[in-house]
């Protein structure tokens, strides 16, 4: 008697197993909604984004009492392999606020809006957006505002994992690490394009 085929993942699969440890890991810092969303002209295109927030964004509560504000913004393609059907992230923008008109950091992977920067490696952008009060008092924008800094793939696991270790965000989940733990090693294990191992 034949042995019976292993299983393959079906694209609902691979789709609804991305969403939920996206859905997971963000969760870790904020009470959110992520639902993926068909790209109008390109069919095996998602957008992977949150609901709910400040404008559109995440509101992280600090240990101070302060808040913080988080862009999340995925793009994924869901590809056929010998094992069936995976993600493969195509685009990710994570970017903290200070409030809506404040940028401060991001992690940003975007290759296909290429133009007009012709940036197609991942990297970190510092900015450093001038209030009128900067200029009068003679304050000079940071050096590296606007620019592109070389980085590998993060995952946003390490993003969320950064927000409560050094930023002081206030989990919202008492097993916060595990989630990341799990949903890491999941990313680890499926991805097909670099970064440096997370350290053990």
């Amino acid at each position: 008697m034949a042995e019976p085929e292993p299983y393959k993942r079906t694209e609902q699969d691979a789709r609804n197993e991305y969403v939920k440890d996206l859905r997971d890991v963000i969760q870790c810092v904020a009470d959110v909604h992520v639902y993926p969303v068909r790209h109008p002209e390109q069919s095996d295109l998602w957008l992977l984004t949150t609901a709910g927030g400040d404008a559109g964004k995440l509101v992280l509560k600090l240990k101070n009492g302060k808040k913080l504000l988080f862009e999340v913004d995925q793009h994924v393609r869901i590809r056929k392999d010998e094992e069936g059907f995976r993600v493969t992230t195509v685009k990710y923008i994570y970017v903290l606020w200070r409030d809506n008109d404040i940028e401060l950091f991001g992690w940003h992977y975007h290759p296909e809006d290429n133009p007009p920067d012709n940036v197609v490696f991942p990297h970190v952008q510092l900015y450093d957006k001038q209030t009128e009060a900067d200029r009068k008092c003679g304050c000079e924008v940071h050096p590296l505002h606007g620019h592109h800094l070389p980085a590998g793939r993060v995952a946003l696991e390490d993003v969320v994992e950064f927000l409560i270790n050094e930023l002081g965000v206030v989990p919202c989940k008492e097993n916060w690490q595990q989630v990341l733990e799990t949903t890491r090693k999941r990313f680890e294990a499926l991805k097909t394009w670099g970064s440096a191992p997370k350290p053990t």
